[in-house]
């Protein structure tokens, strides 16, 4: 199992707009790796992460992809707003065949959702929303988890028990953890990519990504008044 680019371009078109966010991009994580990709502020971490869940197809190159890929970790975009939490699960356990009634048990269980797993999903509050969708994540037995943003959660039970599930599933799936800073990449990480100048850059250790990545540059500031993400993420880091 292992996810592999090669040669692969992207530019994202809206409207009458082009931007480029990679060109000839090479990459090889390979199967049980932990990698962190990382990239200034709004230079294309989560156009790259797309690309490897399948969310986005290359402009050009292969992307190859052998195992499962998570959709990104904890993302409520991969939940219909207007199904159930189990209406949800069952889904997602259809697309990528997974065992429905014994992932929907964890998930009921660990969550401690009640009759909250037959309400809409727009319905539940926020911090149970994300804490819902990061457990039903990694409850499912995918072969790469994707994560661009935060982790976990910043509360406990939630956050040990993640944190638990997460160093779980890395002694038998790998990880590409998107970042801003080093500062969210857990130690163990084996892998570093930095994305400059729209090029993927294999770097030889933690050390020579910091680097990489101050040459890299500031990226796209914040709107003033507001923190980053990559902020937020900073107070969800991992440890392992």
């Amino acid at each position: 199992m292992s996810i592999e680019f090669i040669n692969v371009d992207k530019t994202l078109r809206r409207a009458k707009e082009e931007t480029e966010v990679l060109r000839k991009g090479q990459l090889a994580i390979a199967d049980g790796q932990t990698a962190a990709v990382l990239a200034p502020p709004g230079m294309g971490k989560t156009t790259i992460a797309g690309l490897m869940t399948g969310q986005y197809q290359p402009t050009a190159g292969r992307v190859v992809r052998r195992g499962l890929v998570s959709f990104p970790a904890g993302a409520q975009a991969a939940f219909n707003p207007n199904l159930s939490l189990r209406e949800n699960l069952a889904f997602l356990c259809r697309v990528y065949d997974f065992d429905t009634a014994a992932i929907t048990r964890f998930v009921a269980s660990f969550t401690g959702a009640g009759d909250r797993i037959d309400t809409p999903f727009r319905r539940l509050d926020r911090e149970f929303r994300r804490v819902a969708t990061l457990i039903a994540t990694y409850a499912m037995p995918f072969d790469h988890y994707i994560v661009d943003g935060p982790a976990l959660v910043r509360t406990d039970p939630w956050r040990a028990l993640l944190e638990h599930m997460i160093a779980e599933r890395t002694r038998e799936a790998g990880f590409v953890f998107f970042s801003s800073t080093l500062k969210t990449i857990p130690a163990g990480c084996s892998l570093y990519y930095v994305l400059i100048n729209m090029r993927l850059v294999l770097a030889e250790n933690r050390e020579t990504a910091e680097k990489l990545l101050q040459q890299a540059g500031p990226g796209k500031a914040s709107k003033a008044g507001e923190r980053s993400r990559e902020e937020e993420e900073e107070d969800d880091a991992l440890d392992f």
